[in-house]
């Protein structure tokens, strides 16, 4: 459904909630186990916009707003450092059918304001998040592969947000091995070009040891 863009979701979410979940309280999740980030009240990168709306819900003065609860989110997961396999475990809101087909313009991008936004918001529901719930069958390899190309390979610059919510296993999955050859030889001429931030680095070689493995 291409016309269901941000704003279609979070109208649709927000119906939902006012017929069904009108007296019900929400709270931002936070993640015990997920390190090496420490909670919202401890996060310099969460900003102050998401420190005060965190504790309006905390003190249950604010009620479900599919808008504010996601651009609150939104705004912090942006900052996160890029580290797929830990950004996984910030989100548990379970949203999405795990069966629901990942659109391939959100995949392969390229991405604008609005795509990143629908590409999060897929992610915060445990759509993909670093494949942990992604339903990687339902697109052939090339896709996954082009995937990879858009969101790291080719991309201009790195965006710490797409590179989270798309990098992981699911990729690599039953690519074949011959597939994979040329990506690989194009990301290490990228980390051996050492343009990026150590974090991005890091990140790099962590998607490396991915496609090396069978």
């Amino acid at each position: 459904m291409p016309w269901a863009d941000i704003d279609f979701i979070l109208e649709a979410q927000q119906a939902w909630a006012d017929e069904y979940a009108a007296d019900r309280c929400y709270r931002h999740h936070e993640d015990k186990h997920c390190r090496p980030y420490p909670s919202w009240e401890k996060s310099s990168h969460a900003g102050y916009p998401y420190h005060e709306h965190a504790i309006q819900h905390e003190e249950s003065t604010w009620k479900f707003n599919a808008r504010a609860c996601f651009e609150a989110d939104y705004e912090l997961a942006r900052q996160y450092p890029p580290s797929p396999s830990f950004f996984i475990r910030r989100w548990t809101l379970v949203e999405l059918n795990p069966n629901v087909p990942f659109p391939v313009d959100v995949i392969t991008g390229p991405w604008d304001e609005e795509k990143k936004r629908r590409l999060y918001w897929l992610s915060r529901g445990r759509h993909c998040h670093g494949g942990a719930s992604y339903n990687y069958s339902a697109h052939p390899w090339k896709v996954r592969l082009a995937c990879l190309n858009a969101a790291v390979i080719s991309a201009e610059k790195l965006d710490s947000l797409i590179v989270n919510c798309l990098i992981g296993p699911w990729l690599f999955e039953d690519v074949p091995k011959d597939a994979k050859r040329e990506p690989l030889i194009n990301l290490c001429n990228r980390i051996a070009g050492a343009g990026e931030t150590p974090e991005m680095m890091d990140t790099l070689r962590y998607i490396v040891r991915l496609m090396d493995t069978d």
